[in-house]
């Protein structure tokens, strides 16, 4: 039991550092992956794919 609260601990020790830590914000113009360029989308579904999808799941997110 000793063993597996010292992991617990040394694991929110590791995860507390991380977080002083910044990643590289996620910025590009580069839209050859869009799901709209590889495949024909109606405008309506293109849309909706910008709306609902494109800030997480694209290389242009939109931070606060």
């Amino acid at each position: 039991m000793r063993l597996l609260k010292k992991i617990g601990i040394a694991l929110v020790v590791v995860l507390v550092v991380l977080q002083a830590f910044k990643s590289e914000k996620n910025v590009s113009d580069d839209h050859s992956k869009n799901i709209a360029t590889l495949y024909p989308v109606s405008k309506e579904v293109d849309a909706i794919l910008v709306k609902a999808c494109n800030d997480c799941h694209s290389n242009n997110t939109k931070y606060p």
